[in-house]
């Protein structure tokens, strides 16, 4: 367990910008600072502890990202059952010529047949629920889709 981030002032933010940050500090607080120097006495603008987020902190599946610099504190995450896949000029080709009379018939669902970034729901084991969502250009915009396409 590692410290990645810190909140405060309503948002969490990376290491680097809490560093970088000078903190009043609350004159009953723990004495002492943390591995990176943050003092455990630290408190933000509104008189509120400041509080360290871990590597193993429940995060949100579209990640979490600095207030300050907007690096990325913690990835982003998928829960089982969904999978973000890429298809390349060669598979996206066959996938044309088994799409041919528009379901492919190993599947019965369309197959991506544009190369690109995609998602879709697919159960370990199983053959997908539907029929992929894309293309996208990079994987991060298809994740952040399929993130936001869930009920959260």
């Amino acid at each position: 367990m590692r410290v990645i981030g810190y909140a405060y002032n309503a948002a969490v933010h990376c290491v680097a910008c809490t560093k970088a940050r000078e903190f009043d500090l609350d004159p009953d607080g723990e004495q002492g600072s943390d591995e990176h120097g943050v003092p455990y006495a630290a408190i933000d603008g509104k008189r509120n502890p400041i509080h360290p987020v871990f590597s193993t902190d429940e995060t949100p599946p579209y990640g979490e990202y600095c207030d300050d610099c907007h690096d990325e504190v913690a990835e982003p995450w998928l829960p089982d059952g969904y999978e973000v896949f890429y298809i390349d000029e060669i598979d996206a080709a066959e996938n044309a010529r088994l799409n041919g009379n528009g379901t492919n018939d190993f599947v019965d669902c369309v197959i991506a047949d544009t190369p690109g970034w995609y998602w879709w729901s697919c159960q370990p084991g199983c053959l997908p629920d539907g029929d992929p969502c894309g293309p996208f250009d990079t994987e991060d915009e298809a994740l952040r889709d399929c993130v936001s396409d869930l009920a959260w």
